[in-house]
C-alpha cells in the first residue's frame, strides 16, 4: 500500500500556471525552460525540481502559498483511500496480537510498553520546546515583514 501511494506521487502531472512576473526572483534559465500552457503562462509541476526553487527563490508570496498548499494536497484522493486501508490493516493486526490499539502494538515493540508513558512524555516535551516554538515565529515573522518591505521598495 505504502508503494501504490508512492507511486501516485511518483506518476502525478499536476502543474500550476503562472506569469513570469509571479515567479518573480527565479532564474531566466529556470524560466525559460518551463514549458508553456496555450495562454502563455510557465506550467510549474509539483516535481522537486520545480518545487524547491520556487520555494526557495521566489518572492512573491502568494505564488509560494498556491505552490504549497498543491504540493501538500499532491494524490490526496487515491492516497486517501489506501491510507484508510492501511489504518484498517493495523487495526485487525493489532487485534489479532491481542493489543487495543496499534499504538500500543508499535510501543510495545519499541519497548515504551504503553501510550500513557509516550502522552506523558509529549506533554513533558511540549512544555519544554514551546518557549522556542514562540522565539522561532517571531523570527519568521520579522523576516516575513523584512521581505515584504525589501519587495515593496523594489517594485
Amino acid at each position: 500500500t505504502l508503494f501504490r501511494s508512492n507511486k501516485n506521487l511518483t506518476e502525478d502531472i499536476t502543474f500550476l500556471p503562472f506569469s513570469r512576473e509571479e515567479l518573480g526572483g527565479l532564474p531566466d534559465d529556470f524560466l525559460n525552460a518551463l514549458e508553456k500552457t496555450e495562454d502563455d503562462k510557465l506550467k510549474v509541476t509539483l516535481k522537486y525540481p520545480h518545487y524547491f526553487p520556487v520555494m526557495k527563490k521566489c518572492h512573491m508570496p502568494e505564488t509560494r502559498r498556491k505552490m504549497e498548499q498543491a504540493f501538500n494536497s499532491r494524490c490526496k484522493e487515491a492516497n486517501c483511500l489506501i491510507l484508510k486501508e492501511l489504518v484498517k490493516l493495523r487495526a485487525e493486526k493489532s487485534t489479532l496480537l491481542n493489543f487495543s490499539t496499534h499504538a500500543d502494538f508499535v510501543l510495545e515493540m519499541n519497548m515504551t510498553k504503553s501510550s500513557k508513558t509516550v502522552s506523558k512524555f509529549l506533554g513533558e516535551l511540549s512544555q519544554k520546546l514551546k518557549p522556542l516554538g514562540e522565539q522561532e515565529r517571531a523570527v519568521i515573522l520579522d523576516l516575513t515583514k523584512n521581505e515584504r518591505r525589501s519587495h515593496e521598495h523594489t517594485s
